[in-house]
C-alpha cells in the first residue's frame, strides 16, 4: 500500500476521533451549562413560589371550582354542612381538636365557610405529587387564609401546604438529576467507546508506520 495513502487514512481517522473527542468533550460542557441554569432557574423558581405563598392573596373562586357537595345539611359542631362533606372536616379535626372554636361571626355564615374547607380538603384528597400544581396549591392557601381571618385555627394547614410545595420542587429536583445522570452515563459510554477507538487507531498508525520504514520507498514499487 502507497505510503501517502496510508498516512492519510491514518490521519483522517484520527480527526475523525478529535472531532468526536471534541464533539464529546462539547457535551459534556454543555450539559454542564445547562445544568447550572437549570438549577439557577429552579432555585429561583422556588424562591418565587415560597414568596408568592406567603403573601395575602384573598380567594377568588367558588366553592365548586375546588368541589362539589350535594347531600343534605348535618350538623357539625355548632354549624350545619353538606352530609357529603361533613367526613372531611371530621377527618380534620380528628388530628387537631375543635379548629372552629375561635370563628368570629355568625353561626350561619359558619356552614357555608366550613363547606368551602370541605371542598379544598376534598380536592386535597383527590390529589397527589404527580398532579398536583402550584397554582392548585396557591388556591388552596388563598381559601385557609380567608378562613383563618375569620377565626379558624387552620395555619396547620398553611404549613401542611407549604410541606406539599416543598415535596412537589423536591420531586421535580429528583428527575431533573436522574435524567442528567442518565445524560452522564451516555457520554460517559461514548468517551469510553472513543478512547478505544483512539487506542486501535493510534496502535494501527505506529504498526505501519513501522512497516513502512522496514524497507525503502523504491523497494515498494512493482517489479
Amino acid at each position: 500500500m502507497d505510503l501517502v495513502v496510508v498516512l492519510r487514512k491514518v490521519s483522517g481517522l484520527m480527526d475523525l476521533v478529535v472531532v468526536l473527542w471534541k464533539g464529546v468533550d462539547d457535551a459534556v460542557h454543555v450539559s454542564e451549562e445547562i445544568d447550572e441554569v437549570g438549577n439557577h432557574c429552579l432555585s429561583g423558581e422556588v424562591a418565587d413560589f415560597l414568596k408568592e405563598f406567603d403573601a395575602k392573596a384573598p380567594n377568588p373562586h367558588p366553592e365548586q371550582y375546588f368541589w362539589s357537595f350535594n347531600g343534605p345539611l348535618v350538623p357539625f359542631g355548632d354549624f350545619w354542612v353538606p352530609n357529603d362533606c361533613s367526613p372531611y372536616l371530621s377527618r380534620l379535626s380528628a388530628g387537631h381538636s375543635d379548629f372552629t372554636k375561635g370563628f368570629k361571626l355568625s353561626i350561619g355564615l359558619g356552614g357555608p365557610m366550613l363547606s368551602l374547607l370541605g371542598s379544598v380538603l376534598a380536592a386535597m384528597d383527590e390529589s397527589s405529587l404527580e398532579d398536583v400544581t402550584k397554582t392548585q396549591i396557591l388556591a388552596w392557601r388563598s381559601v385557609i387564609q380567608d378562613l383563618m381571618d375569620v377565626g379558624f385555627d387552620l395555619g396547620f394547614m398553611i404549613e401542611r401546604l407549604r410541606q406539599t410545595a416543598q415535596c412537589l420542587f423536591g420531586k421535580r429536583i429528583a428527575d431533573e438529576i436522574k435524567a442528567l445522570q442518565h445524560q452522564i452515563a451516555l457520554l460517559q459510554d461514548s468517551l469510553a467507546e472513543l478512547t478505544a477507538y483512539q487506542d486501535e487507531m493510534m496502535s494501527t498508525g505506529r504498526m505501519v508506520l513501522r512497516s513502512e520504514r522496514s524497507g525503502s520507498f523504491l523497494d515498494s514499487l512493482p517489479d
